[in-house]
């Protein structure tokens, strides 16, 4: 029989020994550096630069996305002013409407336990 685990870590199968990575600790003078982007924020040609960025950038998506996007979009707009077209108490009254019209076959049977 076994006796009682004393401690320790737990071996793996096959001796491997995982150990951790230390990390490197930057020194002072680099974490007083600062980066490249934090020179750019800084300096005052920020402004020019941004607009020089977003000229370069090209719009990548085809035909049939932008097409796509215009349409979701304008039919988002038509959603939103439908639903805020109707109060909560027109929408539960035409609700109700709609379901008084329908037939007695989309009724939910009752239930009873008489029968059995």
């Amino acid at each position: 029989m076994p006796t009682a685990f004393t401690g320790g870590k737990l071996k793996l199968k096959g001796g491997v020994d995982l150990k951790k990575k230390k990390r490197k600790k930057k020194s002072k003078a680099e974490a007083a550096l600062p980066t490249e982007e934090e020179a750019l924020v800084d300096s005052p040609t920020h402004q020019v630069d941004t607009d020089e960025k977003h000229e370069t950038l090209k719009d990548t998506r085809t035909e049939a996305e932008k097409r796509r996007e215009a349409h979701m979009s304008k039919y988002e707009k038509q959603r939103a002013q439908k639903a805020a077209s109707k109060s909560h108490r027109e929408r539960i009254k035409e609700l109700n409407d709609k379901l008084a019209t329908l037939t007695e076959h989309h009724d939910i049977p009752r239930v009873s336990y008489s029968y059995m």
